[in-house]
C-alpha cells in the first residue's frame, strides 16, 4: 500500500516537472519567435486554426478508431465527441475571418464570433472529459446494452447542443445574443475578462484535478490526457493577461495550444507503438 502511494506521487511529480519543461521550452520558443518577427500577420490566427482543427479530427478519429476496437472503452468516446465538437466549433471560427480564404473578401473580422466558438469549445471538451473521466472508472464493470447506447445517445445530443448554442450566440443568429469581444476596439469586454474567462479557468482546473485524481496517470495515454488540461489553463490564462485580441497574447494563446495538441498526438501514437510492441513479443 506505502509502495503503491509513492508509485502515484512519483508519478504526480514527474508529470507536474515535465509540465514545467515543456510550457518553459515553448515559451522560451515563442519569445524567440517575437523577437523575430515583432508584428504577426492577420492570417496567422486563421491558419493556426485550421491547423488546429485538423489536429483535433485526427484525435477524435483516433479515439473513435480506439473504441471500436475495444467496446468496453466507453470513456473513449467521450473524448470522440469532446474533439468532434471542438473541431465543429473550430469551423465557426474560421467563419469569424472571411479573408481567410477569400483574397477579395473584405468584410471585417467579428472576433466577438470567435471567442463564442472559443467559449463553448472550453465549455464543451471540459465537460466531455470529466465525464470520459466518470466513465473510466467503469472500465471493468460491463455495462448493458441500453446503458451504453444511452450514455453515446447523451453525449451526441450535448455535442450537437453545444455547437449550436454557440451557432445561436454568434451573428449566424438573432435568436441570442453576448458580447465578449468590442469589434471596433478590438479589446475584450468586461463579461469576458472578468468572469467567463476566470471560469474556464477555474473550470479546467476542476476537470485536471478530476482526471488525474481518477486516472492517478497511470500510463501514457492518460499522461497527454492531463497536459491537455493543463495546456487549456495555460492558454486561458495567457488570454486573461492580454487585453485586447490581435495582441501578443493572442498569438501565443493559439500557437502554444496548436504545438500542444500537436505534442499530444505524437504521445497517443507513442502509446500505439508500445502496445503493439508489448503484442508483438
Amino acid at each position: 500500500m506505502y509502495a503503491n502511494h509513492r508509485s502515484v506521487k512519483g508519478r504526480y511529480i514527474s508529470f507536474c516537472l515535465g509540465c514545467i519543461a515543456v510550457i518553459g521550452i515553448l515559451h522560451a520558443l515563442f519569445s524567440k519567435i517575437a523577437e523575430w518577427v515583432p508584428t504577426f500577420s492577420s492570417h496567422l490566427f486563421p491558419t493556426l486554426t485550421i491547423f488546429l482543427l485538423v489536429f483535433d479530427l485526427f484525435i477524435a478519429c483516433f479515439m473513435a478508431m480506439k473504441y471500436w476496437c475495444d467496446r468496453k472503452r466507453l470513456y473513449l468516446v467521450s473524448l470522440a465527441f469532446a474533439f468532434a465538437g471542438s473541431a465543429s466549433l473550430m469551423v465557426g471560427t474560421l467563419c469569424s475571418f472571411p479573408a481567410w480564404l477569400d483574397l477579395y473578401q473584405f468584410n471585417a473580422v467579428n472576433y466577438n464570433d470567435a471567442m463564442i466558438f472559443y467559449m463553448f469549445r472550453h465549455l464543451l471538451m471540459a465537460v466531455l472529459i470529466i465525464v470520459s473521466a466518470i466513465l473510466y472508472t467503469t472500465r471493468n464493470c460491463p455495462l448493458s446494452r441500453l446503458a451504453h447506447i444511452a450514455i453515446v445517445s447523451g453525449e451526441f445530443l450535448f455535442t450537437v447542443f453545444a455547437v449550436g448554442l454557440a451557432w445561436m450566440y454568434s451573428s449566424h443568429s438573432s435568436f441570442l445574443s453576448i458580447d465578449l469581444v468590442d469589434n471596433e476596439t478590438r479589446e475584450f469586454m468586461v463579461l469576458w475578462s472578468h468572469f467567463i474567462n476566470i471560469a474556464l479557468i477555474a473550470l479546467w482546473v476542476v476537470t485536471l484535478a478530476t482526471l488525474m485524481f481518477i486516472t492517478r496517470i497511470r500510463n501514457l495515454f492518460w499522461v497527454g490526457g492531463n497536459f491537455l488540461c493543463v495546456c487549456y489553463i495555460v492558454t486561458l490564462s495567457m488570454l486573461l493577461v492580454g487585453g485586447h485580441v490581435e495582441d501578443v497574447s493572442w498569438y501565443r494563446a493559439r500557437l502554444f495550444e496548436t504545438v500542444a495538441t500537436l505534442m499530444i498526438i505524437f504521445v497517443l501514437l507513442y502509446d500505439v507503438f508500445q502496445a503493439v510492441s508489448r503484442l508483438a513479443r
